[in-house]
C-alpha cells in the first residue's frame, strides 16, 4: 500500500515494542510507542495478531510502502507517526520514504500470536508443570516437563483451544475514523476464508513414574482320564413254572450300558450289554 501527502488520520491503541538501533528484534510487550532510527538497514518488529503499534519516525514521511497488505496495514496521523496493524499471521516489509524519495526507515514486520495468555492458562490449570510455549510459523510448540501423561494431554487441549480462538478472530472487519468522521476512516477487512489452521507440536517430557498394577490369577488344572470297556451278562428263563434269572456286572465295576444284544434257547434267554465309558476329572 502506498500513502502520500496528507495521509488519513487514525485513532488506534498502541501495542508494541521499543526499537533501538538497527537489526534489533523486539517482542510483544505492554503498550508504548516505538521509535526507529534513520537508517537504511532493516529493523525487525514483532507484532501480535490483531494488535497495533505506533511508530515514531525520525523525519517526515511522504510515502509508505507495505509489501504484503494482507499481513499488515500502515496508516499515519502525522508526518512523523505511523500506525501498524497486524491483520494476519505472517511476515512483510514496510518502507518509509522522505520528500526526495530517500529511504527513511525499513521495517521487517512479523505478525504472530501472543502466547503469553496461553502460558498463563497453563500455569493456572497445571500448576505443577513447567511448560514453555513457542511459535514456529504459527504452529504452537510445547516444551518442558509434566508429571503425568494426562497433564501433557491437558496442555495440548489448552493449546488447541487457544489457537482455535485466535483463528476465530482473524475474520474481523472494522473501520477507524479520524476526528469522529466515519467517511474519512480506513477500512480493515480480514476475510474468514483466509484463516490458517495451526498445529500443536507436543515435545513435553513426563517426569513422573508410570505405575501399572497387574492382577494375576494362577490356576492349577489336574485332569485324569479313565476309559472302561466291559460286558454285562443277563440271563433269565423258566422251567416247570419256576422262573430264574442271573445278572453279571461288567468286569471293572463301572459304567453303564451302551448297546445290548441277546439270543434265546427254548424258554431261556441270554442278553449281553456292552459298556464303554470315558471319565475325565
Amino acid at each position: 500500500m502506498r500513502l502520500g501527502g496528507k495521509l488519513p488520520a487514525i485513532v488506534a491503541a498502541a501495542f508494541g515494542l521499543l526499537l533501538v538501533g538497527t537489526n534489533v528484534q523486539g517482542s510483544v510487550v505492554e503498550a508504548k510507542n516505538a521509535q526507529v532510527t534513520a537508517s537504511t538497514a532493516t529493523q525487525r518488529v514483532k507484532l501480535g495478531l490483531n494488535k497495533s503499534v505506533v511508530i515514531d519516525l525520525p523525519s517526515d514521511a511522504y510515502d509508505i510502502l507495505v509489501a504484503n497488505p494482507a499481513v499488515a496495514d500502515a496508516v499515519t496521523r502525522t508526518a512523523r507517526r505511523i500506525y501498524l496493524f497486524g491483520k494476519s499471521v505472517g511476515e512483510t516489509n514496510i518502507f518509509v520514504f522522505g520528500p526526495n524519495g530517500e529511504q527513511i526507515v525499513s521495517l521487517d514486520l512479523a505478525v504472530e500470536r501472543d502466547v503469553a495468555g496461553l502460558e498463563d492458562y497453563i500455569r493456572r490449570f497445571l500448576p505443577t508443570s513447567a511448560i514453555k510455549v513457542e511459535l514456529l510459523n504459527d504452529n504452537v510448540v510445547l516444551t518442558g516437563t509434566v508429571d503425568t501423561p494426562l497433564d501433557a494431554k491437558r496442555a495440548v487441549d489448552l493449546a488447541t483451544i487457544f489457537v482455535s480462538g485466535g483463528e476465530a478472530t482473524t475474520g474481523q472487519y472494522s473501520q477507524t475514523a479520524a476526528g469522529g468522521s466515519a467517511q474519512s476512516g480506513v477500512d480493515i477487512d480480514n476475510p474468514d476464508q483466509e484463516r490458517r489452521t495451526s498445529k500443536i507440536v507436543n515435545l513435553l517430557q513426563i517426569i513422573g513414574d508410570d505405575q501399572v498394577t497387574l492382577k494375576v490369577t494362577v490356576a492349577e488344572v489336574s485332569r485324569s482320564v479313565m476309559k472302561q470297556l466291559g460286558v454285562n451278562m443277563v440271563g433269565s428263563g423258566g422251567s416247570n413254572g419256576i422262573s430264574y434269572g442271573a445278572l453279571s456286572d461288567n468286569f471293572t465295576g463301572l459304567g453303564k450300558q451302551l448297546s445290548n444284544s441277546g439270543f434265546q434257547i427254548g424258554s431261556s434267554a441270554l442278553q449281553a450289554y456292552v459298556n464303554a465309558m470315558e471319565q475325565s476329572g
